[in-house]
């Protein structure tokens, strides 16, 4: 597996658009209080949708901004999540969050 590089091009600045705004808003009333930050990997979601899926530095920073987590624990999640979708062809990030959503809402009803 070859080295994930960071682009040299990158934008100076990211915020999510209104759209994505607002399903971070809710996404976020998903989870209890103090366990905000469980919801990065859904935020990545978000942010790669918005950038035709690609996910920038400026992202990362805003999404950690906005979890009140540092930006490298983002990066560090992007990474992994990177290695295991360059290592497991039958799962891509659309099919994962079928399946969390899925797995969320049979927890939550339980």
């Amino acid at each position: 597996m070859s080295i994930k590089k960071i682009s040299k091009d990158q934008p100076d600045n990211f915020e999510f658009n209104k759209k994505n705004l607002e399903e971070a808003n809710n996404i976020i009333k998903n989870y209890p209080d103090g366990k905000q930050q469980s919801a990065v990997m859904a935020f990545l979601y978000l942010a790669q949708k918005q950038n035709d899926n690609w996910i920038p530095l400026a992202a990362m920073k805003y999404i950690g901004k906005f979890l009140s987590i540092p930006y490298i624990s983002v990066y560090e999640i992007d990474y992994h999540l990177y290695k295991v979708l360059s290592t497991n062809s039958t799962l891509n990030l659309s099919n994962y969050f079928k399946l969390s959503d899925w797995l969320y809402t049979s927890i939550d009803q339980t």
